[in-house]
This record gives C-alpha cells, sequence and structure tokens, in this order.
C-alpha cells in the first residue's frame, strides 16, 4: 500500500511538471517552502543550466548509461528538450523530512528515472561555500533522474564526471 501511495505521489508530481519551455527567472519547479531555500536553489540551478549548455558539457550525458545500457544522452533527447529545459522539468522538493537526508553529507536524493529530487538540509550550507559544487550536484542529480543508478559508479566518480566535463 505504502508503495502504491508512492507512486501516484510522483505520478501527480510529474504531471504538474513545468513545461520545457520555462524561462531561467521563472523557477516554478523549485518547490521549498523557505523562501531563502527557495532562492537558493533556483539560483544554483540557473548555474547548472548554464553548465550544462556550455560547450564539453554535453558529454557527460554520453559517459553514462542507464540500467539497460542506454546512454543518458538518449534518454534526454527522447524527453524533447535541451539539458537545460531538462533540467526545468525536474521537480525539486524539501528533503528535510527524507530519511536519507538525515545523513549529513547526503545532499541531495532521487528515484532513477523519476523527475523529482529531494534536496536535503547539508545542500544548503555547501551550496553557499561552494556554488560550482553545488550545481555539480543538481546535473548529477538530473543523471539520475534520467536512469543513472549507482554503485556501480559510486557518487563520487559521477559527481567528479560531472565537474570534469561541465567546469
Amino acid at each position: 500500500m505504502a508503495r502504491l501511495g508512492a507512486t501516484l505521489v510522483v505520478l501527480v508530481a510529474m504531471a504538474v511538471a513545468p513545461a520545457f519551455d520555462a524561462t531561467a527567472s521563472d523557477r516554478t519547479n523549485v518547490r521549498l517552502l523557505v523562501d531563502s531555500e527557495r532562492r537558493r536553489v533556483a539560483q544554483v540551478l540557473e548555474g547548472a543550466a548554464r553548465r550544462v549548455e556550455a560547450s564539453g558539457c554535453t558529454a557527460v550525458f554520453t559517459t553514462f548509461t542507464d540500467r539497460s545500457g542506454r546512454p543518458l544522452a538518449e534518454a534526454l533527447a527522447a524527453s524533447g528538450g535541451s539539458a537545460s529545459a531538462y533540467l526545468d522539468a525536474i521537480l525539486f522538493y524539501d528533503g528535510k523530512h527524507d530519511e536519507r537526508c538525515g545523513q549529513k553529507w547526503i545532499l541531495a536524493v532521487t528515484i532513477p528515472g523519476i523527475r523529482l529530487v529531494k534536496i536535503c538540509p547539508a545542500f544548503h550550507a555547501m551550496s553557499r561555500s561552494d556554488p560550482e559544487q553545488a550545481e555539480a550536484i543538481l546535473i548529477h542529480e538530473a543523471l539520475h533522474t534520467l536512469g543513472l543508478g549507482e554503485n556501480p559508479p559510486s557518487s563520487r566518480e559521477i559527481t567528479e564526471q560531472v565537474l570534469k566535463h561541465c567546469r
């Protein structure tokens, strides 16, 4: 029953996700309740959107595959938008009540293939001290929403590849 409830929440969230034509200044996909946190995540997301459109960064979508072996670039192309437009279609919610966010080193969580990311409390402090790393984390989570699993590759390996390709 809990699994059915979680599935319904995800389906509803996906149904209300913004269209791919959202502008950078209108980040309605950032759904955090605290204004300062919402603005900060939206600001980091704008930086991440600039990064994924930069030359070389698109290679990160060919570096990784989903669990069936399909390159994430194919999943991105199937979404019908650019990499930055795809970031606008991901919903970002507060993860402070998600037990996975209870670990101080966990910055954000998602389920592979689902366009919903929960932002953990540790993300907010890190985003102020290291905006480049915060942008890489949001791109890292976007890769998961396209179907990338974890372990392997490790979380560290994913973020290192994002930083390598998207500097």
